[in-house]
C-alpha cells in the first residue's frame, strides 16, 4: 500500500518529468539560439530566462494552445506563452519570415505609439491604428533595404508581473547594413546600428493589440523622412 509519503513523492517525480520534458521539447525548436544552459537559469547561476540574446523560433502552443493554456490565459497568467508571441514577432523579423509577422497582430488592427527621437532632435508620440497587413508591409520595406538585418537582444522579451499584466518588454537592437534599394532609396552601404525598447500588450488569443516603442532611426529611415519632407514643402 502507498504511504502518503510515497504517494507525494511519485507526484513530484511526476510533475518534474513532465517540466524536463517540455523543457527538452522546447529546446528542440529553438532557432539560432547561441547562448548555453547557465542563460536558461540552470544552478550554474549567473544567468535567467530572459538573457538569450537571439529570438526564439514559435511553438506550435502559440497557434493550439491546449484547454489548460487556455484557461490560465483567460485567469492572467500564461506569462511564458505571451512571451513567446513577441519572440515569435522578432523570429520574424531576423528570418524575413512577413507572413509570421503579420501572424502575431490582432486581425482588427493594433495600435502603435511609435516615440521618435527624430534627426532633428524633435520628438514625436503618434499614435495610430493600424492592420496587420500595413505592418507586415512596413517590415517588408525595412527588411528590402537591410537584407541582412540580425536581431538580437540586451534584454529578451519579458512578461510584466503581477496576475493580469500583458504586458511584455523587451530591449532590442538590429545589425546588417544598407545595401538594398527600397521605397527608391539606393542604399548607400552604411550599417544598420539601430535599438529601441517596446512594450507589447498581448491579449488572451495571443495576439499583439498594442506596441509602445522608443527608438533610434537607420540611416535608410533617415533619407526616408527627409525625402517625405522634401516632397512636403
Amino acid at each position: 500500500m502507498l504511504t502518503t509519503q510515497r504517494v507525494a513523492t511519485l507526484a513530484v517525480a511526476l510533475c518534474t518529468t513532465r517540466a524536463v520534458g517540455a523543457f527538452l521539447s522546447t529546446k528542440a525548436a529553438r532557432c539560432r539560439y547561441s547562448t548555453t544552459t547557465k542563460a536558461l537559469g540552470s544552478s550554474g547561476g549567473g544567468g535567467g530566462p530572459h538573457t538569450l540574446t537571439e529570438p526564439l523560433a514559435p511553438i506550435d502552443s502559440l497557434a493550439r494552445p491546449s484547454a489548460l493554456e487556455r484557461l490560465r490565459l483567460r485567469l492572467g497568467y500564461g506569462k511564458s506563452l505571451r512571451e513567446r508571441v513577441v519572440h515569435k514577432y522578432f523570429h520574424g523579423v531576423d528570418t524575413r519570415n512577413i507572413s509570421q509577422i503579420q501572424e502575431c497582430f490582432n486581425a482588427e488592427g493594433a495600435t502603435i505609439t511609435d516615440i521618435r527621437n527624430r534627426p532633428d532632435g524633435s520628438t514625436q508620440n503618434p499614435s495610430n491604428t493600424v492592420t496587420p497587413a500595413f505592418l507586415a508591409d512596413r517590415c517588408q520595406q525595412f527588411l528590402t533595404a537591410h537584407p541582412e538585418c540580425d536581431v538580437k537582444f540586451y534584454y529578451s522579451p519579458t512578461c510584466g508581473r503581477g496576475k493580469g499584466n500583458n504586458w511584455v518588454y523587451a530591449h532590442w537592437y538590429e545589425e546588417g547594413t544598407w545595401s538594398g534599394e527600397s521605397e527608391g532609396l539606393k542604399p548607400d552601404g552604411s550599417p544598420l546600428a539601430v535599438q529601441g525598447q517596446t512594450r507589447f500588450w498581448v491579449g488572451d488569443d495571443l495576439k499583439i493589440k498594442e506596441i509602445v516603442i522608443t527608438r533610434t532611426f537607420s540611416k535608410w529611415e533617415e533619407a526616408l523622412i527627409a525625402a517625405a519632407s522634401a516632397d512636403g514643402e
